[in-house]
């Protein structure tokens, strides 16, 4: 995370950094924010390989010592590997089908089939 005013990277000193988590079963959790150096900020937090699929949420609060307030609120989705990994390919099998189903109900209703007296020929 970075911390600025006006463009200059502020704190750790004077500078007091609220983190919550919210899970999507609704739950949320406080993070502690760790300081890299002027600035900036890294806070963690581990999700199992079985824990829940959904949005995550994470709100942030700065206050600078005097009447500086700010907030931020950022999102991030958890889905599964496999999901992540193929989506576009599920997009695209998807897509072909229904552009192949499309295709026969067009056939079937006779939009893609010649009517009777359209002939067709190649003359040189």
């Amino acid at each position: 995370m970075l911390t600025s005013f006006n463009g200059a990277a502020i704190g750790p000193t004077g500078l007091q950094l609220q983190l919550v988590l919210f899970r999507p079963d609704g739950t949320n959790t406080t993070l502690q924010a760790t300081s890299l150096g002027t600035g900036l900020y890294r806070a963690t937090y581990t999700i199992s390989s079985t824990g829940q699929l959904g949005t995550y949420t994470i709100l942030a609060r700065a206050h600078e010592t005097g009447p500086f307030d700010a907030s931020a609120l950022r999102s991030f989705e958890v889905k599964l590997t496999w999901l992540s990994q193929n989506g576009k390919a599920v997009i695209g099998a998807t897509s072909l089908a229904g552009v192949i189903g499309l295709a026969a109900v067009a056939w079937k209703k006779g939009y893609l089939q010649r009517k009777k007296g359209d002939e067709f020929s190649l003359s040189f």
